[in-house]
């Protein structure tokens, strides 16, 4: 017989204590005569052997308790089993976890993640690390990251502390590069024998890709046997709302927008109605039944008017199924308040400036705030509170300010170069290299057949120009009759408005770009008595220039909706002073200010998000007072498409992938076909049975001898 654990025979001396223990509690007696002596020494020679008899059982069941309890720990076996497991080579295994969202789906009481859990633990367990075997824990994650390696014990404890499943995608062909590095490590470590065990839910989608027959290709190459683990149940059926949008995403004050949800059934084979509720910045404001059908989509929309400015959190929240996870759904509705434009001109109430504001400066409560100032009394802060900045036919720019106006346009403020007949070209030829504009030339002014020369959209998807795709509205900006405009030179910018008189183009009256944040817009086409009617027609100037100057108001910001394993970026004119991050469960972390991660456009990076709802950052900025002034910015985290559909890999494509190996073996790991069959928990029987006879006999004695 051999043994798996010889180290523990060392104990078999302890036998001898039951032994000792026997010898120094032997009665001991006191010599004394009396007149019945004779008759009792004849007694005693009669019983002296039975008590022997009796004593020497009850030794020999106390030391074979001891000695059997001592066997069992050294865990013998038959010869042969036990050659194979003293001569098997030293394991090395790799255990990869499926974090997919789609790993969160329950039945019977236990999700997905949990049973690989519960498996991989298992796994680890049967290693020995008294015998070389190690181990390494691999999360295949959006980011795949390997949390643990080494001795088996350490991993293993690892892999119980793994509470939390993820929300969004598998890095699947970053999980399999992770495990070939870490199989080349552990073979330098002494390992024989690698394997790589995959612990997933098997979901279709979470399988495409080129890479992954690739990566399970250079395992096999490597030597490393790669084996799976299929953890998900036999249901694929899911409700999930799989959009919930805003249309439009950003409003002014008063006005309204549609919030539109769809919602999903994955291979349903009834309809359903499900309960939901939208909420407002944590605020239930509308209930719904949503009637699903069988294997379809149900659109559920509602009209609401935000009641005050700022980036307002929606979500939508149904009735929690098998997958959690995609019951809910967060947005981000952005209520603007009424840009600010600055109006800079030599001449406020005269030429091109008196009639831009006559259209755009409506006072209080108007769409949009415009004031006009001469440049020669322009102020450091002023540029930094405005929003969109137009330079209405100058004749020359005081120094320094062109530096600054481009510096602002990349933080983000809109900038319009109105081109009238005052203005100085090469003044502004300074402004427009520093905006990446070198190539656009103003020109002297160009004139044409009043009656023949009109406006023409060159770009039908400007969204300044979205009102007049109706054809109702259409004529009141195209058919306004052109006389005289600047001429432009441009090569490879965007040109949304041209000048057409017949067929014959004459030349752009608009062109646009974008500079890091901000947008810069030169026309052409200033509205101008005696260049053009646009005086004469206000019921198309007015709402061209208010849509336009909206547009070029609103600068550049990163996405409010970002996919979970995505990373949240903040667009900033300056460095926060401090910024708090507060996840949808409500708990903070600060993330390390790096003011050189921040680009020229002044987009901040903060940190992956994983977790799905409504993050908020919370910023500490610092004024033109040194006073901090505080900035709430919310970001909706959403999970990824495809994982709402629990649809299971076909086993053609698996068979596709996977790498030669015996069938047999597919669904079973060499560890476990090496366990030999022990002789131990007999061993331990055995030890049962000695205590319970020593006990019973024990107890007979005690009663018999009084």
């Amino acid at each position: 017989m051999n043994f798996l654990r010889p180290e523990f025979l060392s104990f078999l001396p302890l036998a001898a204590v039951p032994i000792v223990i026997h010898l120094l509690s032997r009665r001991r007696h006191r010599r004394l005569d009396f007149s019945a002596m004779d008759f009792l020494r004849r007694a005693q020679k009669r019983v002296r052997r039975r008590l022997f008899l009796e004593d020497l059982l009850l030794l020999l069941l106390r030391t074979a308790a001891v000695i059997l309890f001592i066997l069992a720990l050294a865990r013998p076996g038959s010869s042969e089993e036990n050659k194979l497991t003293l001569d098997r080579p030293s394991q090395g295994l790799i255990v990869v976890m499926d974090t997919s969202l789609s790993m969160g789906h329950r039945q019977d009481g236990q999700s997905s993640w949990e049973r690989a859990r519960a498996a991989a633990s298992s796994a680890l367990a049967a290693l020995d690390g008294s015998r070389g075997d190690q181990a390494a824990l691999i999360l295949a994650s959006p980011r795949a990251q390997r949390i643990a390696i080494g001795h088996p014990t350490e991993v293993g404890a690892a892999c119980q502390e793994e509470r939390t499943v993820g929300s969004g995608l598998a890095d699947w062909a970053g999980a399999l590069a992770t495990a070939r590095k870490s199989a080349a490590e552990l073979a330098i470590a002494g390992c024989d024998h690698l394997v790589v065990r995959l612990y997933t839910d098997l979901q279709a989608s979470s399988w495409e890709g080129e890479l992954l027959p690739k990566a399970l290709d250079s395992l096999a190459a490597d030597g490393v046997s790669v084996f799976w683990e299929e953890v998900g149940d036999n249901s694929s059926e899911n409700w999930a709302i799989v959009a919930l949008e805003v249309d439009p995403a950003v409003v002014s004050p008063g006005e309204s927008v549609e919030v539109r949800a769809r919602v999903r059934g994955f291979h349903t084979k009834a309809s359903r109605t499900i309960r939901g509720r939208l909420f407002l910045d944590d605020a239930p404001i509308a209930e719904a039944s949503i009637e699903v059908p069988a294997g379809g989509e149900a659109v559920w929309s509602l009209r609401l008017i935000p009641p005050r400015p700022g980036r307002r959190a929606l979500e939508l929240r149904l009735e929690p199924d098998s997958l959690a996870a995609d019951d809910s759904r967060a947005a981000i509705l952005e209520v603007r308040t009424a840009p600010r434009l600055l109006l800079l001109s030599e001449s406020p109430g005269e030429g091109v400036a008196a009639t831009l504001m006559r259209f755009l400066d409506l006072g209080e409560g108007a769409p949009v705030q415009t004031q006009a100032r001469d440049p020669a009394t322009l102020g450091a802060a002023d540029l930094v509170e405005t929003d969109l900045l137009i330079l209405a036919d100058l004749p020359h720019l005081p120094m320094g300010l062109a530096g600054r106006i481009a510096q602002q346009v990349r933080a983000g403020m809109g900038l319009w170069i109105v081109a009238g007949p005052a203005l100085n070209a090469p003044a502004h030829a300074e402004l427009l290299a520093l905006l990446d504009g070198e190539e656009v030339r103003i020109g002297p002014m160009s004139e044409a057949d009043p009656e023949r020369a009109r406006l023409q959209i060159q770009a039908a998807d400007w969204p300044p120009l979205a009102l007049f795709q109706d054809p109702r509205w259409l004529p009141l900006l195209t058919e306004i009759p052109v006389r005289r405009w600047r001429s432009l030179d441009v090569r490879s910018k965007m040109i949304p408005l041209r000048f057409l008189q017949a067929q014959e183009v004459l030349g752009p009256a608009a062109v646009h770009w974008r500079v890091g944040r901000g947008q810069v817009l030169v026309l052409a086409c200033a509205p101008l008595p005696g260049w053009n009617a646009f005086a004469e027609v206000p019921g198309g100037t007015l709402p061209f220039l208010f849509d336009l100057a909206h547009w070029s108001a609103t600068a550049e910001t990163p996405a409010h909706t970002v996919e979970s394993g995505s990373e949240l970026l903040l667009a900033l004119e300056q460095t926060p002073t401090e910024i708090l991050l507060r996840s949808p469960q409500g708990t903070t972390s600060r993330p390390l200010l790096d003011p050189l991660a921040s680009d020229r456009a002044g987009t901040l990076p903060l940190q992956t998000v994983h977790l799905l709802g409504t993050w908020i950052a919370e910023l500490r900025m610092p004024n033109t007072d040194s006073v901090p002034t505080s900035l709430r910015f919310p970001f909706a985290v959403v999970p990824p498409p495809g994982e709402s559909d629990l649809a299971r890999m076909d086993a053609d494509r698996l068979e596709a992938i996977t790498p030669l190996a015996a069938e047999e073996d597919r669904n079973a790991s060499p560890l476990d076909s090496q366990d030999p069959l022990e002789s131990a928990p007999l061993f331990f029987i055995l030890v049962a049975a000695a205590l319970a006879i020593e006990s019973m006999h024990a107890g007979r004695l005690d009663r018999k001898r009084g």
